[in-house]
C-alpha cells in the first residue's frame, strides 16, 4: 500500500460510501490526510450535516431540512466546505435568521451555482416572522455571484418588506449570471421581480406555477427576456405580451383554471392568441392534469390554426374525463402542424382504444416518428396485432409506452411485467426492448 501513489489511494476512497470513508481515515496518518483531499469530496452529496464535523473541504450538495436548521445550522454557517448546491427547507420563522448565515456562507465561498430555497409550513405568514429577518434572506439571494440556478418555494414578502425592497436602491453591484429560476408561490413578489430585472440578459428557462390568472405583472417582465428559451407558467391575462420574446422554443402551460372567474376566461383567450401567432415555438406542453375543465381543447385547436406553425414535439397531458374529446381535435389538429415529430398523450386512468391509432395516418402527420401514450387503463400487450395492423400504415412511427404507465393485466401475456419502455415498431412487425436513453442505443429484438 505504502507503493501506491497518493493520486490513486484517493481515486479509491473517492469511491467509497461516507461510512466506510471514516473507517479509512482511522487507519493510518497517510489515509486520515487523504480522505481529506478536494478530490475525495467533491462529488458527493451532504444529506447529513454532522459529517460537516470531518471538515470537508467541498461538496456536490448539502441539503439542510427543518430540524436538521436548527440543530446543525450554526455547523453549516460557519463551515468551511464549500458546495456546489444548497438546499434549504426553513419549517419556522425562527429558522429564517439562520437560514440567511447559511446562504450567506456558502455564497461567500465562491463555489454555490445552485439555491433551492423554500419557506414552507407557513414561515412567513407566521407573527413571529420579523420583517428584518426576511429583508436579510432576501437580501443574500440578490448578492450572490456566480448563481446559475435559483429554485424558490412558496416565498412571500410582507408590506414592510417588500416597501424596503422597492425602495432600496444601493444594491451591491452582481454581473448576472442566472440562467434558471424556479419561482413556486401564489404571487408576484418584489424579489421576483427583482431578479428578472438583474439577470434579464442571462436567463434561459424561468418556470412560473401557482400564480392567479388576473396577475399580469408576470407576462410584462418575462417579455424583457431577450434570451428566454423555455417557459413553464400558467394562464394569465397578459401572456400575448410573450409574443415578444422571439427566442422562446418551448412553452409549457399549467392550466388551474375556474369558469366561474372572468379573470380565468380572459387568461384563456390571451393563451389562445399566443398559440395562435407564436410560429417560433418549437415544443408546447399543454398540463391540464390538475383542472377538471375543458379548455384545453380550446389550446390545441388555436394551436393549428396558425397555419405555418414548426412546433415539432407536442405534449398534453389531462383527466381521463376529457381523454377521448382532446384526443379528437389532436387528430384534427394535426394535418395544420404539419413538422410534428413527436406526440405524448398523457392521461392517466384512460381507457386505451385501437380506433386512438387508426386515426393517425399519413396523410394525418407525415413526419410522426414517435407517438408516446402514458397511462392506459388497459394492457396495450394484449392488442399487439391489432396495434401492428395498424402501424403498417404509418411505416415511420413507433409507438412507445413507459413502464411507469403501463397497467398489468391477468392475461398472463408476460409483456406488463417488463421493465423497460415497450416499443412497437413495423420495422421487424413486433416488439422490440428500448433502453430509457432512446435511440441513442441500437435495439435489441426480444426473444
Amino acid at each position: 500500500m505504502e507503493l501506491l501513489p497518493d493520486d490513486v489511494v484517493a481515486a479509491v476512497l473517492s469511491l467509497l460510501v461516507v461510512e466506510d470513508l471514516m473507517q479509512c481515515r482511522l487507519v493510518c496518518r497517510r489515509f486520515r490526510d487523504l480522505s481529506g483531499r478536494f478530490d475525495v469530496w467533491r462529488h458527493r452529496q451532504i444529506f447529513e450535516p454532522e459529517l460537516l464535523r470531518l471538515s470537508p473541504p467541498c461538496c456536490r450538495g448539502l441539503y439542510l431540512m427543518g430540524e436538521e436548521v436548527r440543530r446543525c445550522g450554526f455547523l453549516a454557517a460557519t463551515t468551511t466546505c464549500a458546495t456546489t448546491f444548497l438546499n434549504v427547507y426553513l419549517g419556522e420563522s425562527a429558522d429564517i435568521p439562520m437560514g440567511a448565515l447559511v446562504v450567506r456562507n456558502q455564497a461567500g465561498r465562491g463555489r454555490l451555482r445552485s439555491l433551492s430555497l423554500s419557506l414552507a409550513g407557513g414561515t412567513y405568514k407566521s407573527p413571529h416572522a420579523s420583517s428584518a429577518d426576511l429583508f436579510e434572506i432576501y437580501s443574500v439571494l440578490l448578492g450572490i455571484n456566480g448563481l446559475l440556478e435559483l429554485d424558490l418555494k412558496d416565498v412571500c414578502v410582507l408590506p414592510r418588506v417588500a416597501m424596503q425592497l422597492t425602495g432600496r436602491s444601493d444594491w451591491p453591484v452582481v454581473a448576472p449570471s442566472l440562467q434558471k429560476l424556479e419561482y413556486r408561490t401564489f404571487q408576484v413578489t418584489p424579489i421576483f421581480e427583482l431578479l428578472l430585472r438583474r439577470h434579464a440578459p442571462t436567463l434561459r428557462e424561468v418556470h412560473v406555477t401557482g400564480i392567479h390568472p388576473s396577475v399580469d405583472d408576470v407576462s410584462g417582465l418575462l417579455m424583457n427576456l431577450t434570451h428566454l428559451r423555455e417557459l413553464t407558467c400558467p394562464l394569465l391575462e397578459g401572456m400575448y405580451q410573450l409574443l415578444q420574446c422571439r427566442s422562446l422554443r418551448v412553452l409549457r402551460i399549467v392550466t388551474v383554471w375556474d369558469k366561474a372567474k372572468s379573470s380565468s376566461n380572459r387568461a384563456l383567450c390571451a393563451a389562445r392568441f399566443l398559440l395562435r401567432c407564436a410560429t417560433y415555438l418549437r415544443r408546447v406542453i399543454l398540463d391540464h392534469s390538475m383542472n377538471n375543465g375543458d379548455e384545453g381543447v380550446d389550446l390545441v385547436r388555436a394551436l393549428g390554426e396558425s397555419g405555418v406553425s414548426e412546433v415539432t414535439c407536442l405534449e398534453i397531458d389531462t383527466v381521463p374525463i376529457y381523454a377521448d374529446k382532446i384526443w379528437e381535435h389532436i387528430i384534427s389538429t394535426l394535418p395544420k402542424l404539419p413538422c410534428v415529430e413527436k406526440l405524448v398523450f398523457h392521461s392517466r386512468g384512460s381507457s386505451f382504444m385501437i380506433d386512438w391509432l387508426s386515426a393517425i395516418r399519413p396523410e394525418v402527420a407525415p413526419k410522426l416518428r414517435q407517438l408516446h401514450i402514458c397511462g392506459p387503463r388497459q394492457c396495450v400487450c394484449c392488442s399487439k396485432e391489432e396495434i401492428i395492423r395498424v402501424l403498417e400504415l404509418n411505416r415511420q412511427m413507433r409507438l412507445i409506452i413507459p413502464h411507469l404507465y403501463r397497467p398489468k393485466c391477468s392475461s398472463g401475456c408476460g409483456m406488463c411485467t417488463d421493465v423497460s419502455p415497450l416499443t412497437y415498431s413495423t420495422v421487424t412487425l413486433g416488439i422490440r426492448h428500448v433502453p430509457k436513453v432512446w435511440p441513442n442505443v441500437p435495439l435489441v429484438k426480444r426473444e
